[in-house]
């Protein structure tokens, strides 16, 4: 079962990537960033390396903290941007992503008890 979910986990995935850094690139333009795509899409990759260890309870979230960190100082670096443009072009789109959860929640929350 496992093996034939791998290749669509991974394709789900890169979609992911790709997605994600297309939505943060957005912001990045409107902050200031001073470079192109790809260098969101690097910058978005390689701050990803620490996934696997949210596998391990507790070392996750440090792991999904240490996430945010390295894209916050990579798009500081590959796109020009200064720390305060850098950290609003990452933790706006996440606040909005969670409100818009939230939102979501809310209304099933609240359809289901009338």
């Amino acid at each position: 079962g496992l093996f034939v979910l791998s290749p669509i986990l991974l394709l789900l995935q890169w979609g992911y990537l790709y997605v994600g850094a297309a939505i943060m690139h957005l912001f990045v333009l409107l902050f200031g960033g001073k470079k192109g795509y790809k260098e969101t899409v690097t910058t978005v990759a390689y701050s990803s390396a620490p996934a696997p260890l949210s596998l391990i309870p507790l070392v996750g979230y440090a792991a999904g903290v240490y996430s945010i960190v390295l894209v916050i100082m990579g798009l500081r670096e590959r796109q020009k941007m200064s720390t305060g443009q850098s950290v609003a072009a990452v933790l706006i789109p996440v606040f909005v992503y969670m409100f818009f959860i939230g939102l979501v929640y809310f209304i099933w929350i609240f359809s289901t008890l009338y």
